[in-house]
């Protein structure tokens, strides 16, 4: 081998290249599902977007996205729908009770979202609960599921 550095140095930008091709593709299917994608999916189920959180909830390493939605017909909905995508398909769907999420900051350290709900009592209005409690969505692989505030399994709504 007569230019051994050489060799040595277009491996690596070689190398380099082909990570940065994979990352641009990566960020160009990022930009498909949020100006194409999804408003044609919230459009399609009469729903509109009412926070998206961009996060990697199962670890794998690629960016999901943790949509909140408001049916577009409803001036103060309680039931709203939250939607997990991974590579633009849904992964999971949880209709929240006027849910908010306490970790969206933390979602990709933790594998979960925390959501505080109001536990809703008989004769008590709906604006005003005295009551709360927490779910969990957690995600591992491409499967998620729902759990109580002491990690027990419970059965999804929707």
């Amino acid at each position: 081998m007569k230019y051994p550095k050489l060799t040595a140095l277009l491996f690596i930008i070689l190398i380099g290249a082909m990570i940065y091709q994979q990352r641009l593709y990566r960020w160009l299917q990022n930009q498909e599902f949020i100006n194409k994608t999804l408003p044609t999916f919230l459009n399609a189920n009469g729903l509109r977007d009412d926070g998206t959180i961009e996060t990697d909830i199962n670890g794998n390493g690629v960016k999901d996205y943790i949509v909140e939605t408001i049916p577009l017909e409803c001036g103060s909905c309680h039931s709203r729908p939250l939607y997990i995508f991974e590579d633009g398909k849904i992964l999971f769907k949880y209709i929240m009770d006027d849910g908010e999420i306490l970790n969206p900051d933390t979602i990709s350290l933790d594998h979960a979202i925390i959501l505080k709900e109001p536990t809703r009592l008989d004769n008590e209005p709906l604006c005003c609960p005295s009551k709360y409690h927490i779910t969990k969505i957690k995600c591992k692989n491409s499967q998620c599921g729902l759990y109580d505030s002491n990690d027990n399994p419970i059965k999804a709504n929707s």
